[in-house]
Order: structure tokens, then C-alpha cells, then sequence
């Protein structure tokens, strides 16, 4: 479906078979075009999907956006690793009904088919599994937790600085910190400022152990 309403579909059944001559019976679509975003409406009869869903079905589920217009192809999808024929990366649909589930019930239908480790950003939290029972806590508590990992890593490094001589390290350092002061400053953290956050906190682990080394290697500086 393109931003004009204008429809396309096929059938795939695996990497190898396609029968791009398929036509859904009663496929209906309707877009909408804001200032900064379109939308899509999509209406797909059960008949065209095989059997019907009940409340608490789980399905498999991936979206993908691309285009020609440039003369080559250009894409974006919502499986890690950009692989739309990978079902095993396709995120999942869960069918509710009145009510949204609690993250607990989430976390045990994800459990049971879902390979852990995985991690869910769901609102404000983080729905995690390493094999055993699932976790949640909030992206808040996350962000929290490793910006107080990353201020004790650099008072150790802002001390330790003071006895060597390193200037490449001291201004490596000084980088690093700029880089922590703004996203320090963020107060509604999302999913993203974590990983930027966790990023930057092998930054400043890795800085910080090259200077014990050093440290050691040269204890006069």
C-alpha cells in the first residue's frame, strides 16, 4: 500500500515460491497524509489469512516499507537485520480481547515462543527473558542504573588522570563527557537513549581499564 491508497499483494509461500498472481478476496486499504507522517488503515478478511484468530493467539508479524523511486531498491523493515524472509526474526501479534494483557502475561506467552535471550520495549518498560522467568522494569530505572554505573567509572578516571600524564587519554575523556552530559540531561529516557547510553558506557569501561593498565605499566606517570 503506498501513501496514495494504491494496493499490491502476493503470496509467498517460502524463499523459493512466490505466486505474485494471487489477489486477497476483500483487501481493503485507507491512507491518510499528515505534515510529518501517513498513515495506513488496513482491513484483511480472515479467509485470505488462513484460519481466524481468537483472543489470546499469538501470530508472527512483520512490517516492511521500500521503494524504486531512485532506481534502486530501498527498504526498511522491522526485522532485526533487515531479512523479511526470516520468520524467525518477525516480531509477534497478540490478539486481545476488550483489554490490553499485563506485562506478566506478555512475558509468559513471549517465553514460551519467543528463543531467549530477548528483550520487549513495552510504554515505559523493558519486558526482559534470559532463559528463565521473565523481568520487567522501567526505562527509567534502567537509565538510572547505568548513568550512576557511568558517574563512578568517570570519578575513578577523573582522579586517576590527575597522577598520569596522558594527554591523547585526557582528551579522549573529556569527549566522553560531553557525550554523557547530554544524555544525562534527558528526563523521559526511551529505548534508544538506553543503547546510547549502554554504548557509551563500554566507552568509558574500556577507558577506564586502559588507564589501570597504564597506570601500572608507568605508576610516575
Amino acid at each position: 500500500v503506498n501513501a496514495l491508497g494504491t494496493l499490491g499483494d502476493m503470496r509467498q509461500i517460502d524463499a523459493a515460491v512466490k505466486l505474485p498472481s494471487w489477489s486477497a478476496s476483500g483487501l481493503e486499504a485507507k491512507t491518510s497524509q499528515n505534515a510529518d507522517c501517513w498513515v495506513i488503515e488496513l482491513f484483511v478478511p480472515w479467509s485470505d489469512l488462513g484460519d481466524p484468530a481468537h483472543a489470546g493467539t499469538l501470530w508472527k508479524f512483520c512490517h516492511v516499507r521500500y521503494a524504486w523511486s531512485s532506481g534502486k531498491f530501498v527498504g526498511v523493515t522491522s526485522s532485526p537485520g533487515g531479512n523479511y524472509n526470516s520468520t524467525g526474526n518477525f516480531g509477534f501479534v497478540y490478539f486481545a480481547k476488550g483489554e490490553l494483557p499485563s506485562l506478566k502475561t506478555i512475558g509468559e506467552i513471549l517465553r514460551k515462543k519467543a528463543a531467549a535471550p530477548w528483550c520487549l520495549s513495552l510504554n515505559d518498560s523493558l519486558l526482559m527473558c534470559d532463559g528463565g522467568k521473565t523481568t520487567s522494569e522501567t526505562l527509567e530505572r534502567i537509565f538510572k542504573k547505568k548513568q550512576q554505573f557511568a558517574e563512578k567509572r568517570i570519578a575513578k578516571i577523573k582522579e586517576g588522570l590527575k597522577k598520569t600524564k596522558q594527554p591523547s587519554m585526557k582528551k579522549e575523556f573529556e569527549k566522553l563527557l560531553i557525550s554523557f552530559d547530554k544524555l544525562k540531561k534527558i528526563k523521559s529516557p526511551s529505548f534508544n537513549d538506553i543503547r546510547k547510553l549502554n554504548d557509551l558506557n563500554g566507552e568509558i569501561d574500556e577507558l577506564f581499564w586502559n588507564y589501570k593498565i597504564i597506570a601500572m605499566l608507568y605508576p610516575f606517570g
